[in-house]
């Protein structure tokens, strides 16, 4: 580190350094016309070839930059003093930018267009006034594929405050940039350099002592930036390492030979999107087939195993289904008739079933008379009536919408949910299309808690009796939206692009993790609040390979679950169906369910007499994972030359079915 040297001083000094063999990390510029004054960090390690571009006039920046661009060097360090700027380059085969004279606005439309295209802000200087404050920045291709954001104006308190809560899902500052004014930028990556600390604000006399007492601890300074307003303060941010730690690959779970190309699908797919973990099993004739869990990350970070757990999002959805078609009126004709007996049947009229009350018990009469005619088949497939926008918010994923007229209170109830809805008009005819909703599965789970079997009985639990027990599995439960209250097991979420939110529940931290807080999980209930892990999930699917020895659903069930909508071929009752041409040349239909949370990438994917296939990621993909990747899996399924005997569920703590058993279904 030096500081404060003229330019003459500073000169002298980059030569004396690079004939030692240290490169810059950081340059910064103080004071106007012939008085400038440098600031910068050093390391001594190899690296690649650099030039310090002196101070340049804005006019002349660019064409200076292209000079060393046919040369091979691309801009690394930008420092400003207006209207000068310097920069420092590095031999590199990436193309670098710059950019001068952004404003505020400005800067946020170039982040929107760099996300879009992979690219990254990777150094900024400001410089202007408290009123017009002005940006030099750096721009590169993302090659790494690294999640990453920004944030603007904090100060001190507030930016330490971020670094320790983004620390607990691998988010970092790159760098830390004064503004004028005396708040703060800072660039968010989310990977590891080992131990870092950071001073958002330590006065130029304090420096030198603070950072020879991290000196004996081994640590450097990686970004020394002074503030523009010229008192003499600076941010610096110090570690023991200049780059970032690798990322290393890891697989587990039993061995399964001739199978390894879907453990190189995995790879592509997660390393592709920085994916940090997933998992994936196969089911096939009723047993467990192959099961792994992968890691993508940094030494220290947390092993995933094949029966890790995530948080299924959407493909709740099915589970939710296979409990209303277990419960519906059967024996009497069809499924969707009204005959006699204490069952509903697909067309029993929804708020005849739940018959809301107010608190003083008066009938709540919904805004949109149509709500009376919303049927229990017409929430299975969608076609309740909602079309979800900015104007029409799903209430399950805006309980925590600041001013929101869903609840007064913090969390919302589930009771609110609907007495807000009923108060909402509809946005189409129900039954008339089917557009994707969550708030008609949140009523299938009332409805089913509303029955005789479940009365008194949340849905958690009539899940828990009628699906997970039957089939041996123990794991599978609501997951939680704090960090802190995260299942033992269960994988951490990352979100796309690293950001905090306003902790919900008012109190302290001020913040919480994206992905930890944007809505309450336990209210997404029968539409996507369940945890499991990939060979719970499985489980489920394969009982399907059985017929009629299917232990949570019966053949008629199952047929009327899997019959198309009529408003959308492609929905069925709580699936999505897909017709896929089979390598022999016949033509199956999947059915399948994908899930998307901040954090969360799911799949789940059931060819009939053929594959299952359940694939879980701990960050959210744009595009999510569906139909296609489905198909990707199946094609790789049928090279396969031979299928293990062995069945992997009790490896996985899951019993295997029991051959022509069938275990009872609890209730009615």
């Amino acid at each position: 580190m030096r500081l404060d040297l003229d330019s003459t001083r500073f000169g002298r000094l980059s030569d004396s350094l690079e004939k030692k063999g240290y490169r810059p990390l950081s340059l910064d510029l103080r004071g106007s016309g012939d008085s400038l004054l440098y600031a910068s960090s050093w390391v001594r390690e190899d690296g690649p070839a650099w030039r310090i571009i002196p101070p340049t006039l804005e006019s002349g920046l660019q064409d200076t930059l292209a000079y060393w661009s046919k040369r091979g060097f691309q801009p690394k360090v930008i420092a400003a003093a207006s209207p000068r700027f310097a920069a420092i380059l590095e031999k590199d085969s990436t193309p670098a930018v710059v950019m001068t004279g952004l404003t505020m606005t400005g800067f946020q439309a170039v982040v929107d267009s760099a996300q879009a295209k992979r690219s990254k802000c990777i150094w900024l200087d400001a410089y202007g006034s408290p009123e017009q404050p002005r940006f030099a920045c750096v721009w590169k291709r993302n090659t790494e594929g690294v999640a990453w954001n920004y944030s603007f104006g904090d100060g001190a308190r507030s930016l330490h405050d971020k670094m320790d809560i983004f620390s607990r899902v691998w988010v970092r500052p790159a760098f830390i940039a004064p503004l004028p004014g005396g708040r703060f930028f800072t660039l968010w990556e989310e990977n590891s350099i080992g131990p870092w600390a950071a001073h958002a604000d330590l006065a130029g006399a304090e420096l030198p002592v603070e950072l020879e007492q991290e000196a004996e601890q081994g640590f450097f300074p990686l970004s020394l930036q002074a503030s523009p307003d010229g008192n003499a303060t600076f941010a610096v941010l110090v570690a023991k390492r200049s780059r970032p730690m690798p990322r290393g690959w890891t697989v587990s779970g039993p061995p399964a030979p001739g199978m390894e190309a879907f453990d190189g699908y995995m790879r592509t797919l997660m390393q592709r999107s920085g994916v940090r973990a997933g998992a994936l099993a196969i089911a096939r004739e009723g047993k467990l087939v192959f099961s792994h869990g992968y890691t993508w990350a940094e030494e220290g970070y947390p092993e995933t195993k094949p029966n890790s757990l995530f948080r299924a999002a959407s493909c709740s959805k099915p589970l939710t289904s296979i409990m209303v078609h277990q419960l519906i009126r059967e024996g009497n004709g069809d499924a969707t008739d009204n005959g006699p007996g204490s069952k509903p049947s697909l067309k029993e009229k929804i708020l005849s079933l739940l018959n809301p009350q107010g608190e003083n018990g008066e009938a709540e009469v919904p805004v949109d008379a149509r709500f009376r005619d919303i049927t229990v088949d017409q929430l299975l497939t969608h076609s309740g009536g909602w079309a979800r926008s900015r104007q029409n918010p799903d209430p399950v994923f805006n309980d925590f919408a600041p001013g929101s007229e869903i609840r007064k209170r913090l969390p919302a109830s589930r009771k609110d949910f609907l007495k807000y809805m009923l108060s909402q008009p509809l946005q189409f005819e129900p039954g008339s299309r089917s557009v994707y909703d969550n708030f008609g599965f949140f009523l299938l789970g009332r409805m089913l808690e509303s029955l005789p079997m479940g009365v008194g009985k949340s849905y958690e639990a009539l899940a828990e009796e009628r699906i997970f027990h039957p089939l041996g599995l123990s794991r599978p439960r609501f997951g939680a939206s704090r960090f802190e209250d995260r299942a033992p097991g269960e994988v951490l979420y990352h979100t796309a692009v690293p950001y905090l939110q306003t902790n919900p529940e008012g109190v302290s931290p001020p913040w919480v993790p994206g992905g930890y807080g944007d809505f309450d999980l336990r209210n997404m209930d029968a539409a996507g609040a369940w945890i499991l892990s990939a060979p719970d999930y499985a489980k489920v699917l394969a009982a399907f390979d059985l017929g009629a020895a299917n232990p949570i659903l019966n053949p008629r069930g199952v047929s009327t679950m899997w019959s198309p909508s009529g408003t959308n071929n492609g929905f069925l009752r709580g699936w999505f169906g897909q017709k896929v041409s089979m390598a022999e040349g016949d033509t199956v239909t999947a059915k399948w369910h994908n899930g998307l949370f901040p954090g969360t990438s799911t799949l789940v994917f059931h060819l009939p007499d053929h594959f299952s296939f359940v694939l879980f990621l701990n960050r959210d993909l744009s595009p999510q994972p569906g139909g296609r990747e489905g198909v990707e899996l199946t094609r790789m399924a049928e090279t396969v030359r031979k299928w293990p005997a062995t069945d992997l569920f009790p490896e996985m703590g899951i019993p295997s079915f029991e051959p022509g058993a069938r275990t009872a279904i609890a209730g009615p």
